[in-house]
């Protein structure tokens, strides 16, 4: 989403991307697509959980949402692009040599699709990048659960 005049100071972009988790599943835990595109604490948290494949889904979208956040800004790879989990288990989202911008993501899943949203910010709209997320997030659960995205 590129910004006019209107945008808030600071405020980079924002990157949204749903897939299918099917995709995952067909791929199979051992193709070397998840060695080249996640780092060893994304193989490592997703093939922990019970069923990898809808994590695997929604960390993907979530890398591929912050590339589409930062699209205007720099141009990056998505396996450049790292998620971890914070103490408080919330998403974070990483880019090396990026350290004045602040990234703020969230991820979700339903049984179909991974979905997740990336706001990038500089300065003093990190905190409203963070409420954006968070209300944009709420949106595309409640869509989900509908499953009316197509």
């Amino acid at each position: 989403m590129r910004f006019g005049e209107s945008a808030p100071a600071g405020l980079l972009g924002i990157g949204v991307d749903l897939v299918e988790i099917e995709r995952f599943r067909r791929l199979g835990s051992s193709s070397p697509f998840f060695s080249r595109v996640f780092g060893p604490e994304e193989l490592d948290y997703c093939m922990n959980c019970r069923d990898p494949y809808p994590h695997f889904a929604a960390m993907f979208a979530a890398k591929e949402a912050v590339v589409k956040a930062l699209s205007h800004t720099v141009q990056v790879p998505v396996w450049r692009v790292r998620i971890d989990h914070g103490s408080n288990g919330e998403p974070e989202a990483h880019v090396a040599r990026l350290d004045d911008v602040t990234i703020h993501v969230s991820m979700t899943h339903s049984s179909i699709h991974g979905a997740a949203i990336a706001v990038a910010t500089r300065g003093p709209a990190a905190m409203q990048g963070h409420r954006m997320v968070d209300t944009m997030i709420d949106e595309l659960r409640t869509a989900l659960a509908r499953e009316v995205i197509q």
